[in-house]
């Protein structure tokens, strides 16, 4: 067996966005300031197990649906092609996501029990979402939700919960900014692919309103996204040093308007794909600075 496959299956760079929502996480508790390092990076390897699982999981249905035999691939969107190529097996592929996701699932399990039993329905969902997001979730227009949800406000109200011992509305306040703009990477991801999910029967928000209009939706969630930043700074719910997270703006903006006048070309499509990330990831390293700066 040639285990390099199996290695660029597990760890897919998407998973740095567990890595930085649960460092998140605890750069809100230390602002707030209580923060418990050694269980915070256990937190992290268990985000990181469940992410992967959704990962492995999706390629698998994917695959069995027919779905990555149909999609041009992109370093961003296309799916993977180990198992189109025939380099990993099917059932292999499964049954390591099916690992992953209860190694995860112990593990939050374990700190409902022992940090804080609110912090149980976030392990609950976060399971179900998993298990049941591409062959239920992604076919009914709830992908780009609950990717949002779980990879925003939840991993950071549950890292901070993990690290903190306690709750509050803080880290949800931080993290609906990121949940916002990975929910949208999410969705500008799916605009290549429109064709092949509609005859795959998967319903995201690409295949209900068309291309255009999704890459217009792109431009306006992204917007939010920092307007909600601006918001909770007005506001006084963030320090003001969150505000220098409005360095990726621009990044944000070129990549948006370059997919709304390439939404129908793929190729044409890849630099605003690859924005759309950089600058989502560049937003919450640049807000985890500024709450440890503020600190």
């Amino acid at each position: 067996m040639n285990i390099i496959p199996w290695l660029k299956e597990t760890f897919e760079p998407t998973l740095l966005m567990s890595v930085l929502l649960v460092s998140l996480g605890g750069a809100a508790a230390w602002f707030k300031g209580d923060l418990n390092i050694p269980l915070l990076l256990i937190a992290m390897v268990g985000a990181v197990l469940i992410q992967s699982s959704v990962n492995l999981l999706n390629d698998y249905y994917d695959f069995v649906r027919g779905v990555d035999y149909m999609t041009e691939k992109t370093p961003f969107s296309g799916g993977s092609k180990y198992l189109v190529e025939g380099l990993i097996s099917p059932k292999g592929v499964y049954i390591y996501g099916i690992c992953s996701l209860c190694a995860a699932s112990l593990i939050g399990i374990y700190f409902s029990l022992t940090r804080n039993i609110l912090l149980f329905p976030i392990v609950i969902e976060a399971i179900l979402s998993t298990y049941f997001y591409t062959t239920i979730l992604a076919r009914w227009y709830l992908g780009e939700f609950f990717a949002g949800l779980n990879l925003g406000p939840l991993a950071v109200l549950g890292a901070y919960i993990v690290a903190s011992g306690s709750t509050g509305m803080f880290p949800i306040v931080v993290g609906i900014a990121p949940g916002l703009m990975i929910g949208n990477i999410l969705l500008m991801n799916e605009i290549p692919d429109m064709e092949t999910d509609f005859k795959a029967s998967r319903r995201n928000l690409v295949t209900l309103l068309g291309k255009k209009h999704a890459a217009w939706l792109t431009f306006v969630i992204g917007i939010l996204a920092y307007a909600w930043i601006a918001f909770s700074i007005t506001m006084y719910l963030l320090p003001l040093e969150c505000a220098l997270a409005f360095i990726s703006l621009p990044l944000f903006i070129s990549g948006a308007i370059l997919c709304i006048r390439n939404f129908s070309s793929t190729k044409k499509m890849i630099p605003a794909l690859g924005l759309n990330v950089i600058s989502a990831l560049m937003t919450i390293t640049i807000l985890i600075i500024s709450l440890v700066i503020a600190k």
